[in-house]
């Protein structure tokens, strides 16, 4: 859980640094491309729920008309005897237990099913955090990703020059406390 946090906060980064646009116009941009999937989701939506009615209709006529006409011949068969009646019968139920399957399996394909944390998930999840936190810095960088580098630089610059003449006052207070030669000038260890 702590990898996958530091590996969207590295996204996040990233997403920063690399930006091309502010975070405003990319989520106009974003929000646009959602509207467009959003329909054409839902519009795929409507025709998997119809074609889904519209093969339920037709399975559910067959098994009708399938089960009318085995107890059409399980009638006929009762007037020319019990071995052609069983027949019959054996056949009706084989259609209902048929058609009881295919119902079984038509509600199985609608669930989605659970999987096991596997290594594939666990590169899944790792990769959604990592997509999610580069995302998220695309929406809600202040500025393009070169001005932001730029900007870093600049900061450290200044703060390896800060850290650099402490430094170098430090070496020299130390240096001229620490002198204890009896002629000239305490040397300069800068």
């Amino acid at each position: 859980m702590l990898k996958e946090i530091l590996i969207g906060i590295s996204g996040f980064t990233a997403g920063l640094l690399l930006a091309p646009a502010s975070g405003g116009e990319t989520r106009s941009a974003l929000a646009a491309m959602v509207a467009d999937a959003i329909e054409a989701a839902g519009d795929q939506y409507d025709l998997a729920d119809k074609t889904l009615r519209k093969t339920a209709r037709k399975a559910s006529d067959f098994a009708e008309t399938a089960s009318d006409v085995a107890a059409e011949q399980y009638a006929r068969a009762r007037k020319h005897g019990r071995r052609a009646a069983k027949t019959a019968k054996e056949f009706q139920e084989t259609m209902e237990e048929t058609y009881s399957q295919a119902r079984k399996r038509a509600a199985d394909v609608l669930p989605i099913a659970k999987k096991q944390c596997s290594t594939g998930t666990m590169v899944s999840r790792v990769a959604l955090g990592a997509g999610v936190g580069f995302g998220l810095a695309l929406l809600f960088t202040p500025k393009r990703g070169a001005d932001l580098r730029d900007d870093i630089v600049d900061a450290a610059q200044s703060f390896a020059g800060g850290i650099k003449k402490g430094y170098r006052e430090q070496r020299a207070a130390a240096g001229a406390g620490a002198w204890t030669g009896t002629t000239g000038v305490p040397p300069d260890y800068t």
